[in-house]
């Protein structure tokens, strides 16, 4: 896979990554150091450049190689919501974005009951396997910067970081370009999601891409920076207009 990572790229996005290089023997060879979605490129399977419409960058995967999808924030091990959230098998970060989905539906519940009722099971959700790729028919690319991820501290986290870097910076001149005739939003959650924000904006100058809009929040983990300014998902459809998405 790594000798031929081009190969494995959906048709519609490979032509585009033409000149990228990736540096897999950068990562340091520690047994079961790394953490590989087994579809590395799943996002992109997903929908191709023409569709999105968003995209919504996490920073890795998650830490379980059973939780990592090759999407961001989707939590793999999750089957039943009304089960594992009550037992905290549903990570922060997931649990903040269910609520703001559900907001968009009853904005005018407080979030606190809107989190009663899920924690509860008193709110139908779609069931899991569903929910990600619902999004993506609607045009919702869920990207990490980094696809894949060491659970051990810098500087191996930073390699894989530094690894995906060329592939990431790729994936925002395609999508800056698709800005330059119709919206395309460019979703960060948290600082390091955010440090994309400038190179966004150059390339967006270069591009003469008017139509680049920038979506920020806090991170999906910490609930109360996330909701800090509204419901982050409705600031999404907000920025891409009609048709909104249908997040529930």
């Amino acid at each position: 896979m790594l000798g031929s990572w081009r190969s494995t790229l959906p048709a519609e996005w490979r032509s585009r990554f033409d000149g990228v290089e990736l540096r897999f023997d950068a990562i340091p060879p520690l047994p079961g150091s790394a953490i590989w979605p087994s579809n590395v490129f799943r996002a992109l399977h997903d929908l191709d450049p023409a569709h999105v419409r968003a995209v919504i960058f996490g920073n890795d995967p998650y830490t379980k190689v059973e939780q990592a999808t090759g999407r961001s924030f989707e939590q793999g091990d999750i089957a039943d919501w009304k089960t594992q959230i009550r037992t905290r098998r549903v990570s922060p970060s997931l649990r903040s974005i269910l609520q703001a989905a559900v907001l968009t539906k009853f904005p005018s519940v407080p979030r606190t009951e809107i989190a009663r009722k899920i924690e509860k099971g008193e709110i139908v959700l779609p069931a899991p396997p569903g929910v990600w790729p619902g999004w993506a028919k609607q045009g919702v690319l869920w990207l990490n910067r980094a696809l894949t991820f060491s659970v051990f501290k810098d500087p191996e986290r930073a390699a894989h970081k530094n690894l995906w870097a060329p592939f990431t910076s790729r994936v925002l001149r395609i999508l800056v370009e698709e800005a330059k005739s119709r919206p395309v939003a460019f979703v960060m959650w948290g600082g390091t999601a955010q440090e994309l924000e400038k190179p966004i904006a150059r390339q967006r100058d270069a591009l003469g891409a008017a139509n680049v809009k920038i979506v920020k929040s806090g991170h999906p983990q910490m609930v109360a920076t996330y909701f800090a300014h509204g419901n982050p998902l409705e600031a999404i459809n907000t920025a891409i207009g009609h048709p909104a998405v249908r997040w529930l």
